[in-house]
């Protein structure tokens, strides 16, 4: 996209193409082929929606602040959300009965996730961004001077 390659695919018919192939991936048995069968089509949605925005055709929807929020949150969430729901998960195993009672499991699973998220985001990694990017570093200054008399 830098160089200016454009693929001109509607972002609505990457959206369904992505979905058909994220549903088409629940009956494949083997985990290989199910990475094959979602790369490619959510490869597609991406630039689609990354094309859509350059050229100022993105879905008011994605602006709103909520979706922008839980944007910012997303990398925090990729690193805590698969250890908080399979703690859920965990927890709930032999006292849960029934499709409605997982589905409510999951559903506060991942609110918590969200949760993690955001508390990661504004404790830990929106901190240390601010820091590195005024020329600063992850690490202490007290620390880098006490390694350094130690060394």
């Amino acid at each position: 996209m830098i160089d200016g390659v454009r693929l001109r695919v509607p972002v609505g018919f990457a959206a369904a193409l992505a979905l058909a192939a994220y549903l088409a991936a629940g009956w494949v048995p083997d985990r290989p082929v199910l990475t094959a069968i979602t790369l490619m089509p959510f490869a597609l949605l991406i630039l689609a929606a990354a094309e859509a925005d350059l050229v100022g055709r993105s879905a008011r929807v994605l602006h709103t602040p909520a979706l922008v929020r839980l944007g910012q949150w997303s990398f925090s969430f990729y690193l805590s959300h698969a250890l908080v729901v399979s703690a859920f998960v965990r927890a709930a195993e032999g006292r849960v009965d029934g499709g409605a009672a997982r589905i409510g499991v999951l559903a506060a699973a991942y609110a918590a996730a969200i949760a993690a998220a955001y508390a990661l985001f504004r404790l830990v990694e929106h901190p240390l961004e601010r820091r590195i990017r005024h020329g600063g570093t992850a690490v202490p200054r007290a620390e880098i001077g006490s390694a350094a008399a130690r060394s």
